[in-house]
């Protein structure tokens, strides 16, 4: 792929950004995790985060009449809410992308608002079965590219420059990506 040189940029960033942040932490996990909150850095900034939030504070406020949230991603790491109420054990059930409660209260909107950057929440999501790509340390690229697909709602249209492209142009190094490594 051809690469011009906003995207060039853009990789340069973001590469620099997971260096510095990466330390000696090698649980394939956490580097995953890492890899998508710089992306998601880049791509939700401060000020769209905080609509976000207000969104979602205003729904969880009007939950009585509304009788569900919507599943949005929040967070440094984009989670959905689902994703944040599976993590915290705090029973709902979903329809479609609304999502309803079976008991709502404050101590669980604040529960569920202080996890909204915690990465352990998306870990969890992918040691599931479906997406587990770490098997006793060995990394299934296939499964990799599968969580990342799915994470981020990559669709059939999106070509070359896609998320799985970047997360895995500036993470080479440390999952030795097939089109990087021999």
């Amino acid at each position: 792929m051809k690469l011009n040189n906003q995207q060039r940029s853009i990789l340069e960033k973001l590469r620099f950004a997971f260096e510095n942040k990466k330390g000696n932490d090698e649980d394939v996990y956490k580097t995953t995790a890492l890899g998508i909150k710089i992306i998601e850095s880049y791509n939700r900034k401060c000020l769209w985060r905080l609509i976000e939030y207000i969104a979602f504070i205003i729904e969880y406020t009007f939950y009585p009449i509304r009788k569900y949230i919507d599943n949005k991603s929040i967070g440094i790491y984009q989670a959905k809410i689902s994703m944040i109420l599976e993590y915290l054990n705090i029973p709902y059930s979903i329809d479609v992308r609304k999502v309803k409660l079976n008991d709502r209260s404050i101590h669980d909107f604040v529960r569920i608002f202080k996890n909204r950057n915690n990465d352990n929440v998306i870990i969890k999501v992918m040691k599931k079965n479906e997406f587990d790509f770490n098997n006793n340390g060995e990394i299934s690229h296939t499964k990799l590219k599968y969580f990342i697909e799915e994470y981020s709602r990559t669709t059939p249209t999106d070509n070359g420059f896609t998320y799985y492209f970047v997360f895995s142009t500036i993470t080479a190094m440390h999952f030795c990506m097939e089109q990087f490594c021999d």
